[in-house]
C-alpha cells in the first residue's frame, strides 16, 4: 500500500514540521540572531508587530531601536543574558513607519552542547494598548485621589475648639473617611469611617456614604439614631448588590460635641475605640456598641456621654494606624494611649504628626498595608 508523505516522515521530519508551524503561527513576534548581532530569522507576527518584512535579515536589531533606552540599558541586558542565560523586560522600540511602541520582551540565548553560545532567540508581545490603559487609570486615579481629598473637611479652630485630620491611603485612593460639622455656634459632629477593603469600590462607598451624612443630621444629631440611619442606608445599597459588595462593610464612629454646655455624646459601629484625655491625663476609650454598618439590617447602638472641663484632646482613628507589625490590637490601643497622653499638650496637627512618626509611617502611599486616618480635636 502507498502511503502518504506524513504518514511515513520520520520523528524528526515531523518535529521540525511542527516547529516551523509554531513559529510561524504563534502571536507574539520572534527575532533569532547569530552570535554576531545578525537578524537570521523572523516570524509573521514580527512583521505585524514592526512593519518590518524580510528586508531585515542580515541586519541587527538596532532597525527597530526607538531611541528612547540609553546605551547603558542595553549593556544590562546583555550582563543579564551573560550571567543568567536570560533577560525579561520592557523595550520601547520603533515601528518601520516610525510609529514608536513598547514591548514585554524575553531574550535567551541557546548554546550547543559544549555551552557554547549559537543563537539568541527574542520573543516579545507589543503591550502597548496595556500600557495605554494603564496610563489612563492612573491618570483616574489621581483625579478620584483629588476629588476624594476635596471630600475631606478643613481643619476648624475657634476659641472653643481645634480640629485637624490626616488621611494616608495605602493605595491611590481608599475607603477611609473623616467628616466634621459645625452644626451652629457651638455643637459639633465629628464622623470617623471605614470601608473594609481597599481601592476604587472601598473609595466609591465612602463617597457615598459622605453626601448622606448631612441629610441625617438634619432629621438628628442623636449618636444612637444617626449610626442606626446610616446602617438602613448601608444595609439597603449592599443588599441591592449583592454579588459585587457583599464582602465589604462600614465601621464607624460619630461624636457630638457641645462646648457650651461642655457635653460629648458618641456611638460607635464596630470601630476602633476613640480616646478622649482630660486635663488631668485620664484616658477614656469611647467604645464599639453594635456591629459595623450594613452586616445586618437592623442594630441596636449604645451611645455614651461625658462632660469636660479644661483644655481636653479627642482622638479618632481607623485601625490602620494599630494593626501594624506584630503587635495584638489590645498592645497596639494601649501604646497609643500612651503616646496620646505624652503628647497631649501640642496642638491638633503636631499630635498627628507625633502619632505618625513614632508608629513609623510615613506620608507616602503604599509604605503600609491598611488605610490611615487620624482626626484630633482639642477643647478648650
Amino acid at each position: 500500500m502507498k502511503r502518504t508523505k506524513p504518514l511515513t516522515a520520520s520523528l524528526s521530519e515531523a518535529s521540525e514540521f511542527l516547529a516551523d508551524r509554531l513559529f510561524q503561527s504563534i502571536m507574539e513576534g520572534v527575532m533569532v540572531t547569530n552570535v554576531e548581532g545578525k537578524i537570521l530569522f523572523i516570524n509573521p507576527a514580527f512583521t505585524e508587530i514592526t512593519g518590518f518584512d524580510k528586508e531585515v535579515i542580515g541586519l541587527t536589531p538596532r532597525v527597530i531601536r526607538s531611541g528612547k533606552h540609553s546605551e547603558a540599558f542595553y549593556k544590562n541586558i546583555w550582563d543579564s543574558i551573560a550571567r543568567h542565560g536570560q533577560w525579561k523586560g520592557e523595550i520601547w522600540n520603533k515601528r518601520k513607519d516610525g510609529q514608536f511602541y513598547v514591548q514585554w520582551t524575553t531574550i535567551t540565548v541557546i548554546k550547543d552542547e559544549k555551552g557554547k553560545p549559537l543563537f539568541y532567540a527574542s520573543v516579545f508581545t507589543d503591550i502597548s494598548a496595556k500600557k495605554e490603559a494603564e496610563q489612563q487609570l492612573q491618570e483616574d486615579l489621581r483625579l478620584a485621589r483629588k476629588v476624594q481629598k476635596e471630600l475631606l473637611s478643613q481643619p476648624i479652630r475657634n476659641q472653643d475648639i481645634n480640629i485637624t485630620g490626616a488621611y494616608l491611603p495605602s493605595t491611590m485612593i481608599g475607603g477611609d473617611l473623616y467628616v466634621w460639622y459645625q452644626l451652629n455656634e457651638h455643637e459639633y459632629s465629628l464622623f470617623v469611617l471605614d470601608v473594609m477593603g481597599h481601592g476604587i469600590t472601598s473609595a466609591l462607598l465612602a463617597v457615598s456614604i459622605r453626601s448622606l451624612l448631612r441629610s441625617v443630621l438634619y432629621e438628628t444629631v442623636k449618636p444612637a439614631n444617626v449610626l442606626e440611619k446610616m446602617n438602613s442606608h448601608v444595609y439597603s445599597l449592599f443588599k441591592s448588590q449583592q454579588a459585587t459588595l457583599r464582602t465589604y462593610f462600614i465601621s464607624g464612629i460619630y461624636v457630638h460635641i457641645d462646648t457650651a454646655s461642655k457635653q460629648i455624646r458618641y456611638a460607635s459601629a464596630g470601630h476602633p475605640p476613640g480616646l478622649f484625655i482630660d486635663y488631668t491625663g485620664d484616658v477614656t476609650e469611647l467604645e464599639s456598641s453594635c456591629p459595623p454598618l450594613g452586616m445586618i439590617e437592623q442594630i441596636e447602638v449604645k451611645e455614651g456621654q461625658f462632660d469636660y472641663e479644661g483644655r481636653a484632646v479627642l482622638v479618632l482613628y481607623t485601625d490602620g494606624l494599630i494593626e501594624h507589625g506584630e503587635q495584638t490590637v489590645g498592645a497596639a490601643i494601649e501604646e497609643l494611649k500612651k503616646m496620646v497622653r505624652q503628647h497631649c499638650h501640642l496642638e491638633s496637627e503636631q499630635i498627628i504628626c507625633q502619632l505618625l512618626k513614632e508608629k513609623k509611617y510615613s506620608r507616602n502611599p503604599n509604605t503600609f498595608e491598611d488605610d490611615i486616618t487620624i482626626v484630633t480635636a482639642i477643647l478648650y
